[in-house]
């Protein structure tokens, strides 16, 4: 089983338009984390007054994803900034320092950092998914989190099919499913989500290190060094000296 479950922007997004964010929870179990760039892009969303209501507990009151993932060593922000134009269309991003942050530096910590080695992501970005596929990262979409949901006894099929046909009425990327296709199982045994010890609760990722006077879990730019890092550099840091999990 994966460490650890990135979801990306597209997917929390998803659950909250559908107002299934508790089932998400549930079904990631203390295992989800998330990294600075898909907490600024939610808090913008919040912020902005999009339909995300119920991930502003994210950003606080209830931060079940841990504390978002700092990248701020340069030789890291580099590497970030690396990918995210080789995977995702290269030099049309320039100036555009937050397009595919997120799915950049998700992949990115997945790929390089040992402590989240193994992990597993959750997009619902097609381009994103057949990257994350192409470089080895365990991938899944929304609707493998659902199928695994209707196995467990959380929702019944009618309810996920309504659901999915929600999210393709609103535009999401994704196909309206089959029954078939809600019944199928994910594309691996192996994708579950155990829950934590009984008492227990998410703790708090800071993978690359805190710069000081950064939260990492308002979803202000102040906790968001990196973004600015992308076009002004930022303090060193090293993950290797950060605790594993």
């Amino acid at each position: 089983m994966p460490p650890f479950f990135f979801p990306d922007t597209t997917v929390l997004s998803n659950f909250a338009y559908l107002g299934e964010v508790a089932l998400l929870k549930q079904m990631l179990s203390g295992h989800g984390r998330w990294t600075e760039a898909v907490a600024f892009e939610i808090g913008n969303g919040v912020r902005c007054g999009q339909p995300l209501d119920a991930l502003a507990d994210l950003l606080g009151a209830d931060p079940w994803l841990g504390s978002p993932i700092l990248i701020t060593r340069e030789a890291d922000i580099a590497g970030v900034e690396a990918l995210r134009r080789r995977a995702f269309a290269g030099p049309r991003l320039r100036g555009r320092y937050t397009q595919h942050l997120g799915e950049a530096q998700s992949c990115y910590v997945i790929l390089h950092w040992p402590q989240f080695q193994g992990s597993a992501w959750i997009s619902d970005d097609r381009k994103a998914v057949r990257f994350g596929r192409a470089e080895g990262i365990t991938t899944y979409e929304t609707i493998d989190v659902v199928r695994l949901a209707i196995q467990s006894g959380l929702i019944d099929t009618e309810t996920a099919r309504d659901h999915m046909r929600r999210l393709c009425q609103l535009g999401r990327p994704m196909r309206e499913p089959t029954v078939a296709d809600l019944l199928a199982m994910p594309g691996t045994p192996h994708f579950v989500f155990p829950g934590p010890p009984p008492g227990s609760a998410p703790a708090p990722v800071v993978g690359g290190g805190q710069s000081q006077g950064s939260t990492g879990g308002n979803g202000g730019e102040e906790s968001i060094p990196v973004l600015r890092g992308h076009q002004q550099g930022a303090e060193q840091a090293n993950p290797e000296q950060m605790p594993l999990f």
